[in-house]
């Protein structure tokens, strides 16, 4: 029998859940499928489903008749917020399947046709007879703020109606699939939007900026690095741009186990963290990339490298319960090897310096979790398989604009109905 994950790659045209027919003009949740299995998603979608077999032989592997209603709906869900087959958005949020969706994607098309300006006007632009209605201003930014905001909502409510697909709590649910809703649903999106704003900062800087919509970044009016996990929001964002994270409060999801880091003022930190950011702050001020934009913009430069690797990072590892201290130290690690490797590229002497600084904070982070677990007297084959997650991220091969990782299987408990999510290789140039 094939293990879920270790399947070999199908032709492009063969639907994604059933394995067999090919893929038809029909869709379900941005995903490419068949006519059959889009159907039976929209007659099931909102059923009480219960699995009849085991679970190891429902999985579809050469007929899909011989799989159970429950599983078959199951792959249906996993495949639908996969990276990997998402498509276009303007194809796969229609006026008549997802108006929501497709009101987010008419947006982005708007978007296209306009440049970034951080104020908005309409009048004509100085010394031309140019008018600026077609350029991308702050009231787009935050209409698209609102926007998502909406449709993580509506996203939300209807996970709640599918309790029949797993024994999780409705918590533990949103935790672990909100991450696949972002990677397919702002997909392309996001690559079309970081194509508006490359305006806003000089011409060495271009390829790195990026929208960051996952991290809880706070104003800095002084143009220095806020004290937000190590990075500062560029003057670019007037307000927290984090409408998951509003979400998960209101579900009463556990924020330590998100991708959102950044901890308040008020909060306390530990001397690791405090240690980790103010590495951060002195490498970033000693690079020489700032040159003609002022530090927290070049913050917000390497969120293109930055913000997939760190989603992709900690979203698959909720099984261990990391606390603020933890997740600041890992988003730190991030972000220096993201350093070293702009330096390296370009030649510059502190990218060594960089890398070494990187390496090291991640060697003292692996002392303290293994101190840490020996205290709890945790089992020794857990720390093991803990440990080798951080051994496959460092082996990412990286590139000027481009950075792949690899995507990190959560660890599952022991008989647990939730089914093991397959390795994948996440291109952040091309989401």
């Amino acid at each position: 029998m094939i293990v879920p994950g270790s399947r070999p790659a199908l032709p492009a045209n063969k639907c994604r859940i059933c394995f067999q027919r090919n893929v038809d003009k029909c869709l379900h949740r941005g995903a490419r499928s068949c006519k059959a299995c889009s159907q039976f998603f929209k007659r099931n979608c909102n059923l009480d489903l219960d699995c009849v077999k085991n679970r190891n032989m429902c999985w579809p592997v050469k007929a899909v008749i011989k799989v159970c209603q429950c599983c078959r709906m199951r792959r249906c869900l996993e495949q639908g917020m996969a990276l990997s087959v998402s498509i276009i958005h303007e194809k796969a949020f229609d006026d008549f399947n997802y108006p929501k969706m497709s009101e987010f994607a008419k947006l982005f098309d708007n978007l296209k046709r306009r440049k970034f300006e951080k104020f908005a006007f309409d009048g004509p632009l100085h010394g031309t007879s140019e008018t600026g209605d077609h350029r991308y201003s702050y009231d787009d930014h935050f209409m698209l703020y609102n926007l998502e905001k909406r449709t993580l909502e509506s996203f939300i409510q209807g996970l709640k109606s599918l309790k029949s697909l797993t024994q999780l709590q409705t918590e533990d649910l949103i935790q672990k699939v909100t991450p696949y809703y972002i990677s397919f649903g702002h997909g392309s999106a996001a690559a079309d939007f970081v194509n508006h704003v490359q305006g806003a900062v000089s011409t060495e800087n271009r390829l790195f900026l990026a929208p960051n919509y996952y991290l809880d970044i706070k104003p800095s009016k002084t143009g220095e690095i806020g004290k937000t996990g190590g990075v500062a929001s560029g003057q670019l964002f007037q307000e927290n741009l984090s409408p998951l994270q509003d979400l998960l409060r209101n579900n009463n999801v556990d924020l330590s186990l998100t991708m959102n880091v950044a901890s308040n003022s008020e909060r306390s930190k530990s001397e690791a963290h405090k240690h980790a950011e103010q590495q951060i702050i002195k490498l970033v001020e000693s690079s020489g990339l700032v040159r003609h934009t002022c530090v927290d913009q070049f913050a917000n430069c390497f969120l293109h490298h930055m913000t997939q690797t760190y989603k992709q990072f900690t979203c698959k590892i909720l099984d261990f319960q990391m606390n603020d201290t933890e997740i600041a130290i890992l988003h730190s690690y991030v972000i220096l090897k993201t350093v070293s490797e702009i330096l390296i590229r370009e030649e510059k002497r502190q990218g060594e310096e960089v890398k070494q600084e990187a390496d090291k904070l991640i060697n003292e982070y692996y002392l303290y979790v293994q101190e840490k677990w020996e205290k709890q007297k945790q089992d020794e084959t857990k720390m093991g398989q803990f440990l080798s997650l951080f051994n496959r991220c460092k082996i990412a091969s990286t590139e000027y604009g481009e950075l792949r990782i690899f995507g990190i299987m959560s660890l599952e408990k022991k008989n647990s109905e939730w089914p093991p999510i397959p390795l994948e290789t996440i291109n952040c140039s091309q989401p």
